[in-house]
């Protein structure tokens, strides 16, 4: 390995990034200057904010606004890092080590090389910008502040040295397109669900209450003072058991004139980056050291797979999921729903949908809705929480009822040519929704008549509403699906050739759906009407009962009118769903 080598791998990956500027639209590479310039503007801002924060602001300032500063800092560069992994991840052209081993270098100095290479980022370039100008501004408050640089430096390496290992072993993992995308998925969905894990776990009714009364009996009998001087040593105290808050510690020891702890963090961290990539090694070898480029453990796996599928071919086989019969309801159409179930359920772009509108209601329960005044306290108005639960966890989902068939994309153009009628169609269709939706409605509807206080008689509304909600959806998602579809592009929920009217259009029909889901909350004025007693909640139970009964015989009555919109329009609707757009 020498220099050219190094420089031949930066070339490349420069090289990549100008094919996909000449293969980006005009408005991207406006956007690509326009962030270069912002990115040249905010590494001279780095060194002169630097300066300016080291020598006017932290100069003087005490070890816990050094502490709070640095895990600020910190946490925007992870930030950015993250977001880096994830495009670089999404991107077809990855320069990982298989497209490499060209190269006339040994697999450790490839390694080195790519890793080495992997550096010159963005977000590792203004770190270390900002930390060379803070630098220099406190130097003159003393020769220890030469040492500030060290754990961030070693921070940076082990990030990127886990960061790298983790890269390979995702790129060949993600040699499937379709695991590609589930992957990604799992890593946005876990870092949205980590990012919202402190709020979580410390700003809900149990943990918070039990946090105000064990402070309060431990900082309760000291002085001002005292009490802050505490609270500094915890919050300290949590720095040594969370790596990436290491440095920041460090640094807070420095402004207190210690330096052991920069030391001790710049090695520790040091030996993580080195395990590292050590493991990245390990992995490499293992992976690339075979002929055919699987590793002795695979190749076992796969021959253990192959025995297994050879002895279930002489097992009698069960059904199959779409040979199933759905009672009470037509064969073709039950097959189609089985069928649109499966692909929904392997479908990644339904998977960020119905996900992230989980997590969503499990931070909605556990963070807001337990602070809300419950019903049993003589709030009636608390009963409107119900029909909003119920609206919220139908709208959330929303995107896949008001454009059934852009998920379908070429797999549009087999129902065209079915000669099954197109209402059956419509009903699988609508069928193959409502078991993903009960999971997530269902489960709201009952948590917040728990919640509220409604108890057993709000949880039988709160499940008549949200049928009665996934009905009338279904009818507006019939008639809209039909009348403006667009593709929508594998693996994301982007629209992949909606034109400008039409993404209007929609967004005037997706507000159009509150209108459509009116009639949940208008229920609940009954209750209001007759009086806030238990015969007006039996009075509301009715009254939801006789709504899903209305709306279940106008669906009913529709569908056939539904069907032959459908056929009217269904080769509209193909060439929608089928044009690509580059």
């Amino acid at each position: 390995m020498n220099w050219e080598h190094f420089k031949a791998l930066i070339w490349l990956r420069w090289r990549l990034w100008g094919n996909r500027w000449r293969r980006s639209s005009d408005i991207s590479r406006v956007l690509s200057v326009a962030m270069t310039g912002l990115t040249a503007a905010g590494l001279l801002g780095a060194l002169v904010g630097g300066i300016a924060a080291g020598w006017m602001g932290l100069r003087q300032a005490d070890s816990l606004v050094h502490l709070i500063t640095w895990d600020i800092g910190i946490g925007i560069f992870l930030f950015f890092w993250l977001i880096g992994l994830l495009t670089e991840l999404q991107r077809s052209e990855t320069l990982d080590t298989a497209k490499l081993m060209h190269l006339p270098v040994s697999l450790p100095q490839l390694l080195l090389l790519n890793f080495a290479s992997s550096l010159v980022v963005p977000s590792i370039i203004l770190l270390g910008t900002g930390t060379l100008g803070i630098t220099l501004g406190l130097l003159l408050s003393g020769p220890r502040w030469v040492l500030l640089g060290l754990p961030v430096a070693a921070l940076v390496f082990a990030v990127a040295a886990w960061t790298y290992q983790l890269r390979g072993w995702l790129s060949v993992l993600m040699a499937n397109a379709r695991r590609k995308r589930a992957i990604l998925i799992s890593i946005a969905l876990g870092s949205m669900l980590l990012g919202q894990l402190p709020n979580l776990l410390f700003n809900n009714p149990w943990t918070r209450h039990r946090l105000e009364r064990k402070m309060a009996a431990e900082f309760g009998q000291m002085n001002a003072e005292e009490s802050r001087a505490a609270r500094q040593a915890r919050i300290r105290a949590v720095h040594r058991y969370i790596p990436p808050a290491w440095p920041a510690y460090a640094i807070s020891g420095l402004a207190r004139g210690e330096i052991a702890p920069a030391l001790a963090t710049t090695v520790g961290l040091g030996l993580v980056g080195v395990a590292g990539l050590w493991s990245a090694f390990r992995q490499a070898r293992r992976l690339y050291g075979q002929a055919d480029g699987r590793s002795k453990r695979s190749i076992a796996k796969a021959r253990v797979k192959s025995d297994a599928a050879a002895r279930a071919l002489e097992l009698p086989s069960k059904p199959a999921f779409n040979d199933r019969v759905i009672p009470w309801i037509p064969a073709e159409a039950g097959t189609l729903a089985l069928t649109f179930l499966r692909s929904h359920l392997r479908a990644t772009e339904l998977r960020i949908m119905f996900a992230s509108t989980f997590f969503l209601i499990v931070v909605l329960f556990a963070v807001y809705f337990r602070r809300l005044p419950s019903f049993s306290t003589g709030n009636g108005m608390m009963a409107f929480m119900l029909p909003a639960a119920v609206v919220m966890s139908l709208i959330g989902i929303s995107q896949i009822f008001l454009n059934q068939f852009g998920y379908d994309r070429h797999g549009f153009r087999s129902l065209v040519l079915l000669p099954t009628p197109r209402r059956l169609i419509l009903l699988g269709k609508n069928l193959a929704l409502f078991p993903l939706a009960a999971a997530i409605g269902v489960l709201f509807s009952l948590g917040a008549a728990f919640v509220t206080g409604l108890g057993i008689m709000g949880a039988v509304a709160g499940l008549s509403l949200w049928l009665s909600g996934f009905v009338i959806l279904s009818i507006y998602g019939n008639w809209l699906s039909i009348l403006i579809p667009y593709r929508v592009n594998p693996g994301m929920l982007r629209k992949g050739n909606a034109s400008l009217g039409q993404t209007l259009k929609h967004l005037v029909a997706m507000l159009g759906q509150v209108t459509a889901l009116s009639p949940l909350a208008l229920t609940t004025g009954v209750y209001f009407i007759v009086g806030r007693t238990p015969l007006a909640m039996v009075l509301w139970i009715i009254t939801t009962l006789i709504l899903l009964t209305g709306v279940v015989a106008l669906y009913w009555v529709t569908l056939p009118t539904m069907g032959e919109f459908l056929e009217s329009r269904e080769q509209a609707i193909l060439n929608e769903v089928t044009r690509e757009v580059e």
